[in-house]
């Protein structure tokens, strides 16, 4: 796998104390994947992942794994509000929602996950803290999209897929509950966190209701992924 490096000013140490335990995915939101490399250029941005992967699957660094690269921004998952310094950044170049969800090219998927594999490798990433953007700030942000290929993905080991069983109908916790535990946003209102659930997981829905519907799937589908990742409430 050939990575291209090309330095970006944009980027500090992490925190003291702080390690890489995520994998955030992005999109652009650019109209090409050069735009995007101008803004990550830019030392007036304030922006910058890690990595960029092109539509050809061709990967640049801009960002050394050990540093602290701007790409998260406000956000929360599991409590944690920092998740620039407990994260490695991932952008591919899509033009996203603006540009009509163009779908990723399977060069590029093949990229990012022999990509993602290495670095869950080297900072031992669990499937289930490869989180999108929209998962840690959904109040604010949609990306990598409801098109996105979470499940193809997570038969690479890269996130986490549901796979319900009996026991997952069974519902002994609130939504809300669940999802939080699960990692979502506490402050979050309920509906925000639906929809961004729904985005990820549940996608056929979401396409059809935008507005954060309950649907009983669901609550089906946090339970399996809290029983698959060990999670456990009360």
């Amino acid at each position: 796998m050939r990575i291209e490096k090309t330095p970006s000013k944009n980027f500090n140490d992490r925190y003291d104390g702080s390690s890489v335990q995520y994998l955030i995915l992005h999109y652009t939101g650019t109209p090409t994947g050069q735009d995007a490399d101008q803004v990550f250029m830019d030392e007036n941005s304030g922006l910058s992942p890690h990595y960029m992967i092109y539509e050809d699957g061709r990967i640049v660094q801009y960002v050394e794994e050990a540093k602290r690269a701007w790409h998260a921004g406000i956000g929360e998952w599991k409590g944690i509000g920092d998740m620039n310094s407990y994260s490695v950044g991932i952008e591919l170049a899509n033009a996203g929602h603006s540009g009509d969800l163009p779908d990723f090219p399977a060069k590029q998927i093949q990229a990012l996950i022999e990509l993602s594999k290495g670095i869950m490798e080297r900072h031992g990433i669990p499937p289930q803290n490869v989180l999108g953007h929209s998962d840690i700030a959904p109040w604010r942000k949609i990306d990598p999209g409801e098109n996105f290929p979470w499940k193809k993905l997570a038969r690479h080991g890269i996130g986490i897929w549901p796979e319900p069983v009996k026991k997952d109908h069974e519902f002994k916790y609130g939504l809300k509950e669940s999802l939080n535990a699960y990692g979502y946003c506490k402050a979050c209102e309920n509906v925000i966190l639906v929809r961004e659930f729904q985005r990820h997981f549940e996608p056929e829905v979401f396409e059809e209701n935008e507005e954060g519907q309950v649907t009983e799937r669901t609550h089906i589908l946090i339970n399996a992924l809290l029983r698959q990742t060990g999670v456990l409430l009360g």
